[in-house]
């Protein structure tokens, strides 16, 4: 059984952060259109790995803001395919668990940003120490999230991934300029 705010058993879900939603049991009303705006305005995002847990909290969440999560794999995806429907896409996640040891994963993010650098990437990883939503991982994601996932972390990764993005695009255009 899975908690409705964290991506964890619901035995361990009172070990985990506290959600932005739910708070000492006090739900928080938010307007579902300003989510709806900020962060699924096209209705499609993607999510590379394997079903269970995290893919399933996650794509709760996506639908709570009004998008659609589509569950693929990076084998069977080409750059082609990646170009022709980014315009529909909000933002790609990449859940490390699934991918295998360290160099993979950054080898498949680093193909993720050369096929489609204008689409926000976020890493999920249980491997990493904390939630990083700087702008140190830039080369191959714009922020990184640490599994088991709470929905206040992914509702901040989401504007600090869309935030490092454009942070992103401009130093492209900068190294462009002194090339």
């Amino acid at each position: 059984m899975i908690d409705r705010d964290t991506a964890v058993p619901r035995r361990q879900a009172r070990q985990a952060r506290p959600s932005l939603f739910y708070w000492g049991g006090r739900e928080r009303q938010v307007s579902r259109l300003g989510y709806i705006s900020a962060y699924c305005p096209r209705g499609l995002s993607l999510f590379f790995g394997k079903a269970g847990d995290v893919s399933s909290c996650v794509n709760d969440w996506v639908r709570r803001m009004g998008g659609n999560l589509m569950l693929t794999d990076l084998e069977s995806t080409s750059e082609r395919r990646l170009r022709r429907s980014v315009h529909r896409v909000d933002f790609c996640l990449v859940d490390e668990s699934s991918i295998g040891d360290v160099c993979q994963v950054v080898e498949q993010c680093l193909f993720l940003r050369r096929a489609v650098p204008n689409m926000p990437l976020l890493l999920l990883s249980s491997s990493v120490k904390d939630d990083d939503f700087s702008t140190e991982r830039m080369a191959i994601c714009d922020a990184t999230l640490r599994t088991p996932l709470s929905r206040a972390a992914f509702s901040y990764g989401l504007h600090a991934a869309k935030h490092n993005n454009a942070h992103y695009l401009r130093s492209l255009v900068d190294a462009a300029a002194w090339a």
